[in-house]
């Protein structure tokens, strides 16, 4: 199962209509179509009654649909934590310099420093 189809499976199932789902997810039909049909075939059963009108879920389908939320729901969790860490800055800073720098001026400065980029480790050499 790869996201792109937990994605269309979920948009489907929600529309009830795989055109709709289509013109949501901005691809063909038949892209629609494709997908569920792959997505059954990895999943070894039929995920919707389909009919003229609409589709619906069958009863084995309602426990992939329960964890495809939850992993498009993580997913869209953990992109959102990754770009808002874009703005701040990270990581560690290794420092080396002489004893009396090390000692005298650099405490001032790294504390200031500390206090604006709290994200960050400072490891002396």
């Amino acid at each position: 199962m790869n996201y792109e189809k937990l994605q269309t499976f979920i948009t489907v199932a929600g529309k009830k209509s795989f055109s709709e789902a289509a013109k949501l997810l901005y691809l063909s039909q038949p892209t629609i179509t494709s997908q569920i049909k792959l997505l059954e075939k990895d999943l070894n059963t039929t995920l919707f009654e389909r009919t003229t009108k609409q589709v619906q879920l069958t009863q084995a389908a309602n426990v992939p649909y329960r964890y495809a939320k939850e992993i498009i729901k993580i997913s869209e969790t953990a992109e959102k934590e990754i770009m808002s860490m874009s703005d701040q800055v990270y990581g560690d800073l290794k420092i080396a310099c002489s004893l009396t720098i090390g000692e005298n001026i650099l405490p001032q400065i790294l504390g200031e420093f500390r206090k604006e980029y709290p994200l960050t480790s400072i490891i002396g050499m």
